[in-house]
């Protein structure tokens, strides 16, 4: 974690000394740097001149100071990794989980996605349950941050279900599959054992890519005592 401090800015070295536990300390500080030098490689500047803002829900971007950048950005950990999601010319949302048993899942996918897709749920047998839970979960949150709004944003559910193979889709119950014209892309991502996750890209322009064009990095986080 040594070489990775210089590169953060004061307020991110602020925020590492309220971390309390080591591994969540250790976790931020070489997420924060590694985002710093991947975007700093992309602009062409240093990653200790990246400078950042955030809109009203707390997403962040990069500040007007670095011009026409136009490359967007999301970032999820979970316990021993994290992900970092760079996108050019498209909005992007990223999330991880750890597979675990999730005990409310069907009361969560009923508050956050509605309660036809809390139905659909409850349909999928117990031992995979959880699995397809934590799908539509990471599409869900990368979906809110795509969109540049977080889970109080949306103003009701969010716009997802789940199709008949269990997989998420993108648009409400009646209209799965929907992507608006091509101008979102939900991708489940390929992580390592006992992960799971999903990125959401939208495309403001009318040109949009056959594929999804995010650069993607995948963090094994070191233990505490390594940081």
């Amino acid at each position: 974690m040594g070489d990775c401090l210089p590169l953060l800015c004061d307020a991110e070295r602020r925020q590492a000394t309220r971390i309390v536990p080591a591994a969540e300390r250790c976790a931020y500080v070489v997420t924060r740097a590694s985002l710093r030098s991947l975007l700093g490689s992309e602009i062409g500047v240093s990653p200790v001149e990246i400078e950042f803002t955030c809109n009203a829900w707390g997403k962040p971007s990069l500040a007007p100071a670095h011009g026409r950048a136009r490359l967007d950005f999301s970032v999820s950990h979970t316990r021993g990794l994290s992900v970092i999601a760079i996108a050019q010319d498209a909005r992007v949302g990223v999330d991880v989980e750890r597979r675990r048993h999730v005990p409310d899942s069907l009361r969560i996918a009923a508050d956050v996605f509605g309660e036809g897709v809390a139905r659909r749920l409850g349909a999928v047998p117990d031992e995979g349950r959880d699995d397809v839970f934590l799908r539509l979960w990471t599409a869900g949150e990368a979906s809110v941050k795509a969109s540049g709004l977080g889970l109080a944003g949306t103003g009701g559910p969010i716009a997802l279900c789940l199709a008949h193979d269990h997989a998420p889709r993108l648009g409400g119950e009646n209209d799965v599959d929907s992507d608006e014209g091509g101008r979102r892309r939900l991708v489940p991502l390929a992580l390592p054992v006992g992960h799971v996750g999903n990125i959401v890209a939208h495309f403001d322009g009318a040109d949009r890519p056959a594929a999804c064009p995010v650069e993607l990095g995948c963090l094994a986080l070191p233990a505490p005592a390594m940081c």
